[in-house]
């Protein structure tokens, strides 16, 4: 699927979902709740270089934006992110996602080579996070033990 595709480098089974996927349809846990949040999650796609459709909390997208990662609007509809109903934001997302679906390789290689900018953009600024949060901690060896859990998927 052009260039995106990054099959030949990866290595373990959560990479290899991720080499073989177009976008993430990141279900969070708590998707019925009022309040918007998200998880670890959220981060993976982010991490590598994927697009994602984020089936979560309302309003939890505008979160995500204020913190300085992107999303994918230029690419489809995320008004869901508004909808206060389980039921409708189910149903738009169900949406979107039949209609992406139904777009020819083509189409969806286009679309991903547009999208590369945001992908690096949320890749870089997780990393940059990951660096100021967590690697240089004073406690090392929690970092240690959180990065070979990371390792292990």
């Amino acid at each position: 699927m052009g260039s995106f595709v990054m099959t030949a480098s990866c290595t373990n089974s959560l990479e290899n979902f991720y080499c073989d996927i177009f976008c993430d349809v990141v279900t969070e846990s708590r998707f019925a709740q009022p309040t918007p949040n998200y998880s670890e999650k959220t981060y993976q796609p982010m991490w590598y270089k994927k697009p994602f459709v984020l089936a979560a909390p309302p309003h939890t997208l505008a979160v995500i934006k204020r913190e300085g990662f992107k999303t994918f609007s230029d690419f489809w509809d995320e008004s869901y992110d508004n909808m206060p109903g389980l039921g409708d934001r189910i149903r738009h997302i169900t949406l979107e996602l039949k209609r992406l679906s139904a777009l020819s390789q083509e189409e969806l290689v286009d679309m991903r080579i547009k999208m590369e900018p945001i992908v690096k953009h949320n890749q870089d600024l997780f990393n940059k996070e990951w660096e100021e949060r967590c690697s240089q901690h004073p406690d090392r060896q929690l970092y240690r033990i959180i990065e070979n859990i990371w390792n292990s998927f």
